[in-house]
């Protein structure tokens, strides 16, 4: 799969190959080609990207790679794809620790958006420990929090943060959370760093 992924001549097969590598277990082999097309600022975008897909990178060793990844990177597609695959790397506090630290960074707000959007996703990972049937009620009161969430931030961002803390139901709390990520301010990257670095 690796010989088709560095050679196949048609941009489709080694595209295909590149997404197969990703499926199947990612071993030292893979990783070593995966990780050295990332760094290939002149080869394909769209390849670059395929071999940074989530879930490729989930050993915690290779948080370190991840993050100079995005620390070097200039292309911002490829950063967003960066950030997610450091969500879904092994080493969670390290990942916190890294997103935390983009999302509190002055510089691009993009980025600081993008940083609080992945931390979203690992908090609201981390409260699908319960199934919960929906209901009308769960229904009403998700749809409550996406009204809060269209506030003006100074009123929406302090009740957000008290529905992710405080209320008994699971989709209650992760929708919560989701709109703290999507919304973007630093009250919301402190919830996201004391409630994930514990």
């Amino acid at each position: 799969m690796i010989d088709l992924a560095k050679s196949a001549t048609l941009h489709s097969v080694r595209s295909t190959a590149i997404n197969w590598l990703g499926r199947s277990e990612v071993g030292p082999d893979s990783v070593s080609f995966l990780s050295g097309l990332v760094k290939d600022t002149r080869a394909d975008l769209d390849l670059r990207e395929r071999a940074i897909a989530p879930g490729r990178f989930k050993d915690p060793v290779l948080l370190g790679f991840l993050t100079a990844s995005y620390s070097t990177e200039e292309e911002r597609r490829l950063k967003q794809s960066i950030m997610s695959a450091i969500a879904t790397n092994g080493d969670k506090r390290g990942a916190v620790r890294f997103l935390v630290g983009v999302a509190s960074a002055e510089g691009d707000s993009g980025q600081k958006r993008d940083a609080l959007v992945q931390l979203s996703r690992i908090a609201t990972r981390r409260e699908r420990g319960i199934s919960e049937r929906f209901d009308a009620e769960t229904d009403v009161q998700r749809e409550a929090v996406l009204a809060i969430s269209r506030r003006d931030k100074e009123q929406a961002i302090p009740l957000l943060i008290n529905i992710a803390r405080t209320h008994p139901k699971e989709e209650v709390r992760r929708q919560a959370m989701l709109s703290l990520g999507r919304i973007g301010d630093d009250r919301a990257t402190a919830f996201f760093r004391d409630n994930l670095m514990k």
